[in-house]
């Protein structure tokens, strides 16, 4: 079906400190939005006047999170897949996914996306660190009237993490285990606040690693021919690399034991993020 890209009511209540909020009208199916970040003569910010003057990132539907990031990580994630194109950031622009962007075609994408049939509020919540350039903050969507239950749809969620010392760290915390509406598409690891460097990573899936101590170089090769581009200060385990709507993911039906373990060298990440793309609404398989 024919997207729209439609002006959406601006973000309000924009000030240093405060929390600025912006009402999306639940209507239709939404399958991308985009902030735009001007300054008060109407000119888009730079990458690093958004990043000074704009924190966390939370949008919800029903009061549940759908995104919930810093915009330096929505930045990220455009460039991550996107740059190896074309240069991606456009002063201004913050772009926010619901869709999964590197399928092969408009129907395999037109999958994923939020419906709003079911819903009741649909909300963006951002963070204000600064006014030295920000003054104002448009929404567009990117949409269609076709209506549809909330379905299929890529959350965007960040996962505080600590680590102070370099070595060997195993996780066992990421969420959703044996939960077969959802699935893993990426899992992005930030280099933290003490720049810790990822020697390797593994993911294991009840003791069996499906992702086994690949080193970074590794993981960069075999993103770089699947379209994505490393970003600086990350580690990225793709497991959507296929680009295949299907099998590009790991669903978590059944999965009683998700294990990360992240080797790192140079120095210890102190505090670091990983910021997973995750589909949520996926039918279970029933049994034959």
């Amino acid at each position: 079906m024919f997207r729209q890209t439609r002006k959406m009511a601006n973000v309000v209540g924009i000030a240093a400190g405060a929390l600025a909020t912006g009402v999306l009208p639940c209507e239709g199916t939404y399958y991308k939005i985009f902030l735009r970040a001007l300054t008060a003569a109407g000119v888009g910010l730079t990458s690093a006047q958004i990043l000074a003057d704009i924190g966390q990132i939370r949008v919800t539907v029903n009061g549940e999170d759908v995104v919930r990031c810093q915009v330096d990580h929505l930045l990220m994630l455009q460039k991550y897949y996107w740059d190896a194109e074309y240069s991606t950031f456009i002063n201004g622009i913050i772009p926010i996914y619901f869709e999964r962007p590197r399928l092969a075609t408009d129907s395999e994408r037109s999958v994923y996306a939020l419906g709003m049939q079911d819903v009741k509020s649909f909300t963006i919540e951002v963070q204000i660190d600064g006014v030295a350039q920000l003054a104002t903050l448009e929404v567009f969507a990117y949409q269609t009237p076709e209506a549809r239950l909330l379905g299929q749809h890529v959350r965007i969620l960040r996962f505080p993490q600590v680590f102070t010392t370099t070595g060997e760290q195993e996780l066992l915390t990421m969420p959703y285990l044996n939960d077969a509406t959802k699935g893993y598409i990426a899992l992005h690891v930030h280099q933290g606040t003490g720049a810790g460097v990822v020697q390797d990573l593994s993911i294991k899936v009840g003791g069996n690693a499906i992702y086994d101590r690949v080193p970074a170089g590794l993981a960069q090769m075999e993103q770089a021919q699947a379209g994505r581009t490393l970003q600086t200060g990350y580690y990225h385990a793709d497991l959507g690399i296929c680009n295949d709507f299907r099998d590009g993911f790991l669903p978590m039906g059944g999965v009683k034991d998700f294990r990360q373990n992240i080797t790192w060298i140079t120095n210890a990440p102190n505090n670091y993020d990983i910021i997973a793309e995750v589909i949520h609404g996926l039918q279970p398989q029933k049994a034959a």
